[in-house]
């Protein structure tokens, strides 16, 4: 079952082709091409292939502007993660206003923190080292 936004492989004349697409379009691209003539499928494997470098284009631009976040930014959250686990009846709202930062401006990093896995797992070691020290601390 093909769903929207799944990366779609196909092996068509020899040539292997990969994409992202919505299930519409792949169901009436995928039956056009099995039922079509040979010159209808090259049209329409044609399109696909005008469709899928649009689509990497885009991702590739999308994916580098999500995950180029400032390292001040990461530092921010961080902070206000941090401060959170150290009073654990702070809300989130009042941990970014103790530092200046907006909740909706916590909220677009935490996003683009998470659309990167390198960042999110750094981001994650920084809390749980922060955490270990801090136990230690208390101990």
């Amino acid at each position: 079952m093909i769903c929207g936004g799944q990366r779609i492989i196909v092996q068509f004349e020899q040539r292997i082709f990969r994409f992202t697409i919505g299930a519409t379009t792949a169901a009436v691209a995928f039956g056009l091409v099995l039922a079509a003539s040979p010159a209808q499928s090259a049209a329409v494997r044609n399109s696909v292939l005008r469709a899928e470098h649009r689509i990497a284009q885009d991702e590739s631009s999308s994916e580098d502007a999500e995950s180029n976040v400032p390292p001040a930014e990461v530092e921010k959250y961080i902070d206000v993660q941090k401060a959170m686990q150290q009073n654990h009846s702070l809300t989130v709202e009042q941990a970014c206003t103790q530092r200046g930062l907006g909740l909706a401006d916590f909220r677009q990093i935490e996003d683009r923190i998470e659309r990167d896995d390198a960042l999110r797992e750094r981001v994650r070691k920084a809390l749980r080292d922060a955490a270990a020290s801090s136990s230690h601390g208390a101990n």
